[in-house]
């Protein structure tokens, strides 16, 4: 079902059955949520306080946090997990809730503040004890975290869900981490991920790493046959639009440092991961291409699919794109500068030079090494189609080499106006020239206050999950991390060596 026949859908329901059941309308909010359609969604929220019973009030305002958290509308959604308090007389979910978004905030005051209003006989349970400890790591106190993880993180521990036990190993390790005890902490990471391999199963993994590596093996084809004449021709018919700007690489490449350097300029503004492009032009754009089962034919036949959409399409995918991007952001864009920082899309790009053939292209490069083992210890439960590599460290190395590969290869058929490469050392080294040069790269003058840019930081929402770096000056103990675990590297080092030596970090 499309998301307009279910807003049909849902509408219909909330208004048979919504004057006395909330949940119709808090279905009704979700969907417009989705939309980011912030009006709309509160409009349904208002309604359903309205249909609930004095008695479900709490569980209603929960709701509403949830649904305005996935907004990233961080004052209403912290309102509403106060009502959730207030009417379900200190419902201790609701005060983890936020407790756990302030952390996520970086407002760790007033996360611990309500960390301490839990009844005392809840604070040991396995929920407040994971909070408890990932905010002790938060305030520089590694030894406490993982010295109440170490009560729960046991081998035989059955009693708790998988997802919370998952997640409570995996902030073991980042406790055990800090302590410098790197083998302890390397086989606690193991652990969650074992858990949430076993939780998806053997066969499903495998599946969906296969599609994984086979899509990205049929991009570089893709790639390989898109001729610089062919986008031409795509930049010659292209209606006037404006055109967005891509921040993308693999995870963990410093996309999020770079991207908050650059969102501090007055003139720019970021989208931070946001599932817009997949949502509203990949996804469109695959369905209706049906692939032969070689690969040379598949890829010339997605190139012919691609340069044989209709102008009116093509439009209306610029239209929506826009559209969905400034409901999300909560402002028109026309004066600002786009910056659309998602490297989820970066093996999408033969798809963005069709809607948008002028777009820039800023690309993130960092040690392979350091970005393999850090994508590694991404927290996960469940799994993506790129994170279905990272449950092992060779893995994670085949994917990286396939990412970065159809990044060279695509960087051969940009002009030199649309593309710049910006590695992560050297803006630990110096974020100012770094980020002077992708300024000028976008047509802007450097401002002063970039400097600071970790200041601006601390106001925003970040969905990256290096939120807990953002808001601090630039650290460069990161840059040589991996080399705390590099007798686990094993054969990822070995199938990196190639890519290190064409990247120059031998």
């Amino acid at each position: 079902m499309n998301q307009s026949a279910n807003l049909t859908k849902l509408k219909k329901e909330a208004k048979q059955h919504g004057k006395h059941d909330p949940t119709v309308w808090l279905r009704l909010a979700w969907a417009y949520a989705g939309d980011y359609n912030r009006i709309k969604t509160r409009s349904a929220t208002q309604e359903a306080l309205k249909a609930a019973q004095q008695s479900s009030k709490g569980s209603v305002w929960m709701e509403i946090g949830r649904i305005q958290q996935s907004m990233d509308a961080s004052d209403q959604a912290l309102q509403a997990y106060q009502q959730a308090v207030k009417f379900s007389q200190g419902n201790p979910d609701a005060i983890l809730a936020l407790s756990s978004y302030h952390e996520k905030l970086n407002q760790l005051e007033q996360s611990e503040h309500w960390l301490a209003q839990l009844p005392e006989e809840v604070k040991t349970h396995p929920s407040a004890l994971l909070q408890q400890a990932t905010l002790a790591r938060r305030l520089k106190d590694p030894n406490k975290a993982a010295s109440i993880l170490k009560k729960i993180c046991t081998p035989e521990e059955q009693a708790i869900p998988r997802e919370l036990l998952i997640n409570c190993w995996h902030e073991y390790f980042r406790a055990l981490d800090k302590m410098e005890d790197y083998s302890a902490a390397y086989h606690a990471l193991c652990q969650s991920k074992e858990l949430n391999k076993a939780g998806i199963g053997k066969d499903k993994l495998l599946e969906v790493r296969a599609r994984k590596r086979e899509g990205l093996q049929r991009i570089i084809g893709t790639l390989e046959q898109l001729s610089p004449a062919l986008i031409e021709k795509w930049r010659e018919s292209a209606s006037a639009t404006r055109q967005p700007s891509f921040l993308l690489g693999h995870p963990r490449s410093g996309t999020t440092l770079l991207e908050n350097i650059i969102d501090s300029h007055s003139s720019i503004h970021s989208s931070d991961e946001r599932p817009t492009f997949q949502a509203e032009v990949i996804n469109p754009i695959l369905s209706g291409f049906q692939p032969p089962k070689d690969d040379h034919a598949a890829c010339l036949g997605f190139l012919e699919h691609l340069d044989t959409l209709p102008q009116n399409k093509i439009s209306h995918f610029q239209k929506i794109y826009w559209r969905q991007i400034e409901a999300h952001i909560g402002q028109s864009l026309n004066q600002v500068t786009l910056l659309d920082k998602n490297p989820a899309i970066t093996d999408a790009i033969p798809i963005i030079l069709r809607i948008f053939p002028d777009a820039k292209f800023i690309f993130a490069l960092r040690d392979p090494r350091a970005v393999v083992w850090s994508a590694f210890t991404l927290p996960m439960v469940g799994t993506s189609y790129i994170g279905s590599f990272w449950f092992d460290l060779d893995s994670a190395a085949e994917a990286y080499t396939h990412l970065l590969n159809t990044w060279l290869t695509a960087r051969e058929k940009l002009t030199d106006s649309q593309k710049i490469q910006i590695r992560y050392e050297d803006t630990l080294e110096d974020s100012v020239e770094q980020g002077k040069k992708v300024i000028e790269f976008l047509g802007l003058t450097w401002e002063e206050q970039q400097a600071k840019f970790y200041e601006h930081a601390q106001d925003k929402v970040v969905r990256s999950p290096t939120y807990a770096d953002v808001a601090e000056p630039i650290y460069t103990r990161a840059k040589e991390h991996w080399r705390n675990y590099a007798e686990f590297m094993g054969d990822a080092e070995k199938r990196l060596n190639p890519i290190l030596k064409q990247l120059g970090y031998e």
